[in-house]
């Protein structure tokens, strides 16, 4: 298989993607991961771990299960995480679960357009400055 191969929707492979894989929601962003997972293009605790992450999100900010995430406010919306996570999780736990969630955001949403590319995303790193020694 080739690294840079389509498997987004408008890809030959796109009857086998169910519909809500394609939906855009976060339900949708769910499965998604299942369905790179079970397709074998992400290892399975890679998916795992981006789907906890996404779990946490969703959960605490449910009405993103239904919204369009391809036109969500990112910052606004991990704000609102973050104020009804606050105390149920280490800072670190919800830094971590943040990133996750915007990586799986950012993937999904390129896949979604059939951009090659869209395995390639990652989360965006700290500045030398601010990274812990």
């Amino acid at each position: 298989m080739e690294t840079n191969q389509s498997v987004g929707p408008a890809s030959t492979y796109a009857s086998e993607a169910p519909t809500l894989v394609t939906s855009g929601t976060g339900d949708g962003l769910i499965a998604f991961l299942e369905y790179v997972q079970a397709k074998g293009y992400m290892a399975a605790p890679t998916s795992s771990a981006l789907r906890t992450g996404c779990t946490k999100v969703l959960e605490a900010v449910p009405d993103l299960r239904s919204a369009d995430l391809r036109n969500i406010d990112m910052d606004q919306r991990i704000l609102q995480f973050r104020n009804k996570s606050k105390g149920k999780y280490a800072d670190k736990t919800l830094d971590a679960y943040r990133k996750r969630f915007e990586q799986s955001v950012s993937m999904y949403c390129k896949w979604l357009v059939d951009d090659k590319d869209w395995l390639t995303v990652r989360s965006r790193r700290r500045s030398p400055s601010r990274q812990m020694a």
